[in-house]
């Protein structure tokens, strides 16, 4: 980020008082998922950002799996490894100690112990993230047959992760007893995470193509008159291709429309956990301007105005 910038933002001036654990957490998500580290950049309370930036490191990790592992197997052995470590974290015989001596070597564990251990946040939505990733369904090369089966998977792989920054978000807040409070929050969450799955389907296709996968829903293929084969050796200039891409985004537009609904209705505090929803929408507005050609150089460089957008809304909204 630019230095300038940076010093604007009240949060990280200084990783000096964070852990080992915690910097890796952060960092992790910087590498892998830039954009959503600047917007969670703007969270203001402390434990509230803690807990994104670690929810957020597992579950790039978890999204790695499959291009690292050799085989299906091997990505099996590594979401079960995972997954062991939660159900460690959530035994009734769970020694901090114990774990932390246990897996000193894995700062995401560590990471993830240190904002679980407490019980706050639920299982079942930890349990989720990596049991998406792991049914064989989704390991195969065309793997979505509809949209609504896409925007299932990005309920399981990407909701959740929000559902549990919104549990966290209600045990600090003073409307804890407040249903309607966790309802605005849950429903954002649904909207923007379905929002996100499908425009991280798009932002995906050139990188996946590499490894002959593509997961445009086979009814959007169908009812486009496009073709997986066409996504796979990238037809930036089929027009069967580009009406396939307006359609998944007209949809992913449709759940931000709603989401923003939600969001101006959020205290300024809880906004700020939430903006990631305008890195959605910078997206879409890109992809829009380059006539939904999802090859466009431009839309696969790092837009260095982004942190500064960020920041100007965080000057009305937060």
């Amino acid at each position: 980020m630019n230095l300038k910038l940076f010093k604007y933002l009240p949060n990280l001036r200084s990783k000096n008082y964070l852990s080992h654990n915690e910097r890796y957490c952060i960092e992790i998500v910087k590498k892998f998922d830039y954009e959503n580290y600047l917007a969670t950049l703007f969270i203001k309370n402390d434990l509230i950002r803690k807990t994104a930036f670690t929810l957020r490191a597992f579950n790039v990790e978890l999204s790695l799996v499959r291009d690292m592992a050799k085989t299906d197997q091997m990505a099996h052995l590594r979401f079960q490894f995972w997954n062991s470590i939660v159900q460690e974290i959530y035994s009734d015989n769970f020694e901090p100690k114990i774990f932390a001596k246990k897996y000193d070597n894995i700062p995401l564990a560590l990471g993830l112990s240190d904002i679980l251990s407490d019980r706050k946040l639920s299982k079942h939505w930890l349990v989720k993230l990596i049991e998406i990733r792991d049914n064989p369904k989704y390991l195969g090369s065309f793997p979505f047959n509809t949209l609504e089966e896409l925007e299932k998977y990005a309920e399981s792989s990407i909701v959740s992760l929000y559902y549990l920054i919104n549990e966290e978000i209600i045990s600090l807040s003073s409307n804890q007893t407040s249903s309607s409070h966790h309802l605005n929050l849950d429903h954002l969450a649904n909207h923007l995470g379905k929002a996100q799955g499908l425009i991280n389907t798009l932002r995906g296709v050139r990188h996946n193509s590499k490894n002959r996968r593509c997961y445009i829903p086979t009814d959007v293929l169908v009812e486009t008159k496009s073709s997986h084969e066409s996504f796979l050796q990238c037809s930036s200039d089929d027009p069967n291709l580009i009406e396939a891409v307006y359609t998944i985004a007209s949809r992913s537009n449709e759940h931000l429309i709603q989401a923003k609904e939600l969001f101006e209705k959020l205290s300024r505090s809880d906004r700020s956990v939430y903006f990631s929803l305008y890195i959605s929408q910078f997206y879409l507005d890109d992809l829009q301007r380059y006539s939904f050609n999802i090859f466009h150089p431009i839309l696969h460089s790092r837009n260095g105005l982004i942190p500064w957008k960020l920041w100007w809304r965080s000057k009305f909204y937060v």
